[in-house]
């Protein structure tokens, strides 16, 4: 028990080296990833989260340009979600009513013609009407 406890204790100081490392090296948030220190320790980003996530969020932390939180990135997005659907609703209504539009200025152009043709159809159904004999 003694020999897997020591050996999980030096997979955590290596993988603090391998932190320590990398922080050195990035300039911001956006480069020192668990993804990008996972990697070079050779271990999965859950892993990383398991054994040393307090350590990385804070020396994640010192660096400049900090991260939203989640809560603040979800909220952004709802946000944005909602301005996204105010938007489609407003173009769905413009496009019903140019379509109506259209679709009113097309019976117009038509309506001469229906005129025309609904008189020729009188005219040849009065044509045609037998005639009572007496």
């Amino acid at each position: 028990m003694k020999q897997q406890r020591r050996t999980a204790e030096d997979g955590k100081e290596h993988l603090l080296e391998v932190m320590q490392e990398i922080h050195a090296q990035v300039t911001s948030q956006s480069e020192f990833t668990a993804q990008l220190v996972a990697d070079a320790a050779g271990i999965s980003k859950v892993w990383l989260y398991h054994i040393a996530g307090e350590e990385f969020r804070a020396l994640r932390a010192e660096l400049p340009g900090s991260r939203k939180t989640r809560d603040e990135e979800v909220a952004a997005l709802r946000q944005e979600n909602t301005q996204l659907r105010a938007q489609l609703k407003a173009a769905q209504e413009q496009a019903r009513l140019a379509s109506a539009t259209a679709l009113k200025k097309a019976m117009v152009m038509l309506e001469p013609t229906f005129r025309s043709f609904s008189q020729r159809e009188n005219r040849i159904s009065h044509r045609a009407a037998p005639t009572s004999v007496k």
